[in-house]
């Protein structure tokens, strides 16, 4: 568990081996990575500063996502 706070987060999306789908994550209820991939960007990646309130991170599919395939994530306390 976390502790409550904000935070930083980095999130990458993607595939190497496919360039499908439409990445929509959302952390927190906040949109953080938002975008289309492509054959010759294949990863999509987004940071935003999230505020933690029940000691858990909560990622999501958000609106209009297709084929998510998140990577990995960076954390950090904000501030």
């Amino acid at each position: 568990m976390l502790g409550n706070g904000s935070y930083t987060v980095h999130l990458v999306a993607g595939d190497p081996k496919s360039g499908k789908g439409s990445y929509q994550v959302s952390v927190e209820g906040v949109l953080t990575v938002s975008g289309v991939p492509t054959s010759s960007s294949r990863w999509v990646e987004g940071t935003r500063t999230v505020t933690v309130a029940d000691g858990r991170l909560t990622i999501s599919n958000a609106a209009g996502a297709s084929g998510n395939k998140l990577c990995f994530l960076e954390l950090e306390t904000a501030g």
